[in-house]
Order: C-alpha cells, then structure tokens, then sequence
C-alpha cells in the first residue's frame, strides 16, 4: 500500500528496525525493509531488483524509471542501516511526530533521504515530467563495513549496464551539496605478552602495559606529524577509540588490541597511510621498546571523494538549489560515505540530503520535517533538472 506522503513513508521505515548487524547481531537486518520498499516502490509502477550481496547478509534494492531511449541517468544511493539503539532515550522505533519534528533511530541518518528520493520518483512519475531516467538503490551496511556498496560498485554496476551522468549520495547535509569528503582507514593494533598469575606478576608481561606505552608514544610523536590538508575537508587525523585487553582480574594480560581510526584526505592513499603507520610503529619498537610482540592490521579502508570532472550533475543541482533558496556551493566535510566508492566507476559524485549531522547517531535522534518537505523537492528538481 503506498502511503500517503513522503512523512508517512518515513515512519514505515523508521518502525522497521535495521541496526546493523554487526552491532544487533540478527543476520539480514535490512531485509524486511528492502521488501517494504520493493512492494510500495512496484505499487507506485517502478521497476525492481534484489541486488544479492553475501550470505549471511540482505539484498540491496534497485528501483529504476526509465523515461526514454538516450535519456541521461541519474543515480540515487540511500542506505538503510542504522547505528545502535544503545543508551537512546525515545522510542527508536516510533517515528513519534512532535515539534515539527520526526524522532527515531534512523529519522536523521538516513532514511529521511531514501523515503524523500522515492517519494520524489513517484512525485516524478505522475508529473509526467520525461527529462531523465532515474536509478534508486537502497543499500547495506553502510554503519559498518560498507560491503554493500563495495558490493555494488565491483560486481553489479557493470553487469546492470547504466552509466549515468552521476550518483547523488544521500546523507544529512541541510539540502546542501558536498564535494569533497575524507576517507578512512580502520585498523586494529595488537600487543602480545606472557599470562601469569598477577599474585606474581614478574612471571608474565602485560600486553596492556605495552599496549599503553605503544599509545602514548602515537598518541605524543606520530599524530603530530599527520599534516596532509585539504581546503575544504581540513586535516588528516588519527584516533584510538576503542581498547580490550585481559581475560580475568588475577592474570596478567597475554594480549591487547586498540582500534586506530586514519582520517584521510582527498588524495592521499589508505595502503600508503598504513605503510607510514607501520613504519613508526617499527622504528619506535627498535629504539624504546625492542621486546614489544605486536601486530598491526588494517580492517577497512574507504577512499576520500571529490566530485568528478564531469560538472553536469553539480550544475544540475546548484541550480536546484539556487531555486529552493539553499546555499549551492560546493562544500566539504571530514567524514565518509558512499561517495569514494562510487567515484571507482569513474562517475561523478554529489553527497546531498535533507538532515543535519548533528543529530545523526544521537540518543534522541529526529530530523525537522521542514528538512523532509526541502529533500523531496531537492530530490524532485533534480530528477527534472536537464543534465545535457
């Protein structure tokens, strides 16, 4: 049953839980509401398709109109997992409406862009508005370790046989478009000692006494020196979010890991970053502390985005958003999304969507639905906009 509105869509989606599921645990959790999706998206006389990913894991959606033979191709990207639900203090799953605003996990982040870029297909379609054919995926894990995109964009964008004038990323950006964005890497650091009962601590090493040496020596001489720069995504940076390290209160520690979260900027290279990582890491372990047992792994990396030089799909929505009185020049930000990916098919790439950050991933989340009404209309200019 198509709902009616896009606010109305946006609480179906929002009463589907989709925590990611490497945090919740429950295999496929995005599945339920890709099947949503897929019947409302077919009611409304789209086409669709699963987009299988890994076992284990659920479909991507692809909802695709096709208005014509030649036609340009615009392709939308909003990804439907959520963070965790942790510590939240209303109801995640309500979609309550208070305030002129609509609260729960996932209002902000993202699904107010996936519920507005449908709503716009299907505001689209009945307009009878033929300028462009549009591409809608609603993908996975995003949250966590971007499979689904990776997924995406090295096994199906091929074989799909699209190839757009450009993918517009939704995430909350005020309506605003984003060209420029850092990428990531993720890496875990492992100290390794000797167990011993801690009523005799000087038969074992500490992995977690190592560890802290090793942390503070990155922490005082190697983040210093991160001095790549970009004008609009700002500095690279590094930092250690996350520690485990001891089985039991009695025993010394046998092994440690620490989290390193790499901020990179446009530009530079997560292996070439690591290398450098790796390489201090080695030459501190040589002149201070030559015993340290440790490992070093990189567990993610997503590369940094800018636009592209193909500037059809920018101009298309600076004069969108010229229309609907949003600031239209292009910006930066110093987080990641989808964007560096899909920049790997060559395609250029605006990052842009109804939503402030600032609320995303928060205990009490929501998104204003004067930001909901703005989306859609952003998103509906855009599918009309001529993109020659």
């Amino acid at each position: 049953m198509i709902p009616e509105n896009v606010v109305e869509l946006l609480q179906v989606m929002v009463r589907c839980d989709t925590v990611n599921q490497s945090v919740s645990g429950v295999l496929k959790a995005e599945q339920r509401l890709a099947e949503i999706l897929k019947g409302i998206a077919e009611e409304m006389g789209f086409e669709t398709r699963y987009l299988p990913v890994d076992d284990g894991q659920a479909d991507q959606l692809l909802v695709t109109y096709q208005v014509g033979e030649g036609k340009p191709w615009v392709w939308f990207d909003s990804h439907m997992d959520t963070v965790s639900v942790a510590g939240m203090t209303i109801e995640p799953f309500g979609g309550e409406i208070k305030d002129g605003k609509m609260w729960g996990r996932g209002t902000c982040d993202t699904k107010g862009t996936g519920a507005c870029m449908l709503w716009a297909m299907h505001a689209y379609k009945q307009s009878g508005c033929a300028e462009n054919n549009i591409a809608l995926l609603f993908s996975i894990d995003e949250e966590e370790g971007m499979t689904g995109i990776r997924s995406f964009v090295r096994k199906d964008y091929e074989a799909i046989g699209i190839e757009p004038v450009g993918f517009v990323v939704g995430e909350p950006t005020k309506c605003e478009p984003i060209v420029r964005h850092n990428g990531v890497f993720r890496g875990e650091v492992w100290t390794y000692g000797k167990a011993a009962h801690s009523s005799e601590p000087e038969n074992g090493v500490s992995a977690i006494s190592a560890m802290a040496r090793l942390l503070l020596k990155i922490e005082g001489e190697y983040i210093p020196t991160l001095n790549a720069r970009d004008e609009l995504t700002g500095k690279a940076q590094m930092s250690m979010n996350k520690i485990l390290g001891g089985e039991s209160l009695n025993v010394i520690p046998d092994a440690c890991l620490a989290y390193v979260d790499r901020r990179l900027v446009p530009g530079e290279k997560a292996a070439d970053a690591f290398r450098e990582f790796e390489a201090f890491v080695a030459d501190y372990t040589k002149r201070e502390d030559e015993g340290l047992n440790y490992e070093l792994k990189m567990t993610l990396a997503v590369p940094g985005m800018d636009a592209g030089e193909d500037e059809r799909l920018l101009r298309g929505i600076q004069g969108v958003c010229e229309e609907l009185g949003v600031r239209n020049e292009g910006l930066g930000v110093a987080y990641a999304t989808h964007g560096g990916y899909l920049r790997e098919t060559g395609q250029s790439v605006v990052v842009i969507g109804p939503g402030d950050i600032a609320q995303a991933h928060t205990k009490d989340e929501y998104v204003e639905l004067e930001q909901i009404e703005l989306g859609m209309k952003l998103y509906l200019g855009i599918m009309k906009a001529e993109m020659g």
